[in-house]
């Protein structure tokens, strides 16, 4: 395991880089590269911190990941230079490199398999090499698909097998391919269901990064997106260096056997107080007639789910402000005895919020996200009273993230319902994952295409005739799934969509 010598460098010193060293081992990585100039030469958790131009004089040397999250503008100055990025890391891991290695290849008994070759799987071997001792060392097996011409080769010294002729002799697998986690996630519990083989993706996580301060300025590192050009483009390149081939992969390994959703978004009320202009249905222009969800059908769709034992993710909100809705501090009581394993978390945009409005919901939540909008990114009123709160109380930080954001903001096209939105491109080769992830429910009990159908032009079932399985697994989801699989081409307003989330 000698032949691994090269180390990386993470383009980005900031929250993801912090994430991205702990995802990657410090062994593994040399240190960061970062535009700011402040930054620079200095050490940043332990680790140097070098300019653009060092890295352009050492390109040889080293693996270079982005690690930022404007990993558009970065890819595109790195080719500039002649910088080629091994990878982009756009996620957090659930173990530091350390705890992996302690947790899974302690074991002499354990025979590890780790899927997928990838700078992951190799910072891996390096810190396998470095921290187990050979009286201790498990068997470390390497796995990869056996349609792309690497298996029964030689790679950092280790053999390369295909799952089917190997699983017998494994005891735990470990997905080491990142940006593929969802796919392989989905092929190896379809595939070894029957077999005794412990399946870990360590990228599997429900929440967001963990912020270092609850306060998140979105344009801090970035200058805001002010055209539909300069959106485009970024769009553009996003999609062709990262995200065609990642949705793609995870739909074609769930086209094969429909998972149950993974995250639900549950819609109290149909209205919110907020006038952004990139939202099709804000205060001035939400064509929807007013509905509220009956509390009878709210317990009987929180009963269904609880049967389901569902453990996903789950939101009171959708298009809408949730606070306008004076019974969810009620209902989000109800969502946690019935549901003790779901992940819960609420999008507001604050003006609502109160102390006691906070200090009473927030032990019912895994995560809120407040949604701060500004034109001059200063704190809202309510908001700066609950971040005062939160900073003489700073357990409350545990939990929540205040987002600065603007009001006339130029995002995605919304499925192509966004009012400040007009220059469309089409992605109709890229397929979409939420028709299978996710279940958008609106307070009649019918369920939306999918959450960029703010106003429910789309309609693939009613909760109040249907059960929830009744709909996920119904003919119009089906039809759904099987256009969509081809392509965003195939389905209504889906082709000009440019949203490509992977939850």
């Amino acid at each position: 395991m000698n032949e691994h010598k090269k180390e990386i460098l993470l383009f980005g010193a900031g929250k993801l880089g912090k994430a991205a060293l702990s995802t990657y081992g410090h062994l593994s990585v040399y240190g960061f590269v970062d535009n700011d100039a402040e930054k620079c030469n200095k050490l940043h958790f332990g680790k140097p911190v070098l300019t653009f131009k060092q890295l352009c004089e050492n390109k040889k040397d080293y693996d270079v990941v982005i690690a930022s999250k404007d990993f558009c503008a970065v890819y595109r100055q790195c080719i500039e230079s002649g910088v080629i990025p091994a990878d982009i890391f756009l996620y957090s891991a659930l173990y530091t490199m350390d705890d992996l290695i302690k947790t899974f290849f302690c074991s002499s008994k354990n025979n590890v398999g780790l899927y997928g070759r990838s700078l992951y799987a190799k910072a891996i071997l390096r810190s396998y090499q470095a921290q187990i001792s050979s009286a201790a060392e498990s068997h470390v097996i390497l796995l990869d698909r056996d349609d792309n011409g690497c298996v029964g080769t030689i790679w950092h010294g280790i053999k390369v097998h295909s799952l089917e002729e190997i699983c017998d002799q494994l005891d735990t697998i470990i997905i080491s391919a990142p940006r593929y986690n969802r796919a392989l996630d989905l092929k190896l519990h379809r595939e070894l269901a029957s077999k005794n083989v412990q399946i870990v993706n360590p990228f599997k996580l429900r929440g967001h990064c963990p912020q270092e301060n609850i306060v998140a300025n979105r344009y801090a590192s970035t200058t805001p997106i002010k055209t539909e050009t300069e959106f485009n483009a970024n769009t553009k390149l996003m999609v062709d260096v990262y995200v065609r081939d990642v949705i793609n992969a995870f739909v074609d390994e769930a086209n094969v056997s429909v998972p149950l959703f993974s995250f639900v978004e549950l819609e109290t009320q149909n209205r919110c107080n907020g006038s952004c202009t990139f939202c099709p249905v804000n205060k001035v222009a939400d064509p929807r007639p007013y509905h509220k969800m009956k509390k009878t059908l709210f317990e009987k769709i929180v009963t269904q789910l609880a049967a389901l034992e569902y453990k996903g993710r789950i939101s009171l909100y959708s298009n809408n402000e949730p606070f306008l809705d004076e019974r969810l501090i009620e209902f989000s009581a109800l969502l946690r005895d019935k549901l003790p394993f779901a992940y819960i978390y609420l999008f507001t945009n604050g003006t609502m919020l109160t102390v006691e409005k906070f200090t009473a919901i927030y032990p019912l939540l895994d995560e809120m996200i407040i949604d701060n909008y500004s034109q001059d990114l200063q704190l809202l009123p309510p908001v700066k009273i609950i971040y005062d709160f939160c900073e003489v109380n700073p357990i409350f930080k545990e939990k929540v993230t205040i987002q600065l954001r603007l009001v006339d903001e130029i995002m995605t096209t919304r499925g192509g319902n966004s009012p400040n939105r007009e220059n469309y491109v089409s992605y109709g080769d890229v397929k979409c994952a939420r028709p299978f992830q996710q279940l958008v429910i609106r307070p009649t009990g019918e369920i939306s295409l999918c959450c960029n159908d703010a106003i429910g032009k789309y309609t693939m079932g009613d909760l109040n005739k249907e059960s929830i399985l009744d709909v996920w697994h119904g003919k119009k989801f089906a039809q759904l799934r099987e256009a969509i699989s081809k392509g965003r081409s195939h389905f209504g307003n889906c082709q000009h969509c440019d949203i490509f989330t992977l939850g």
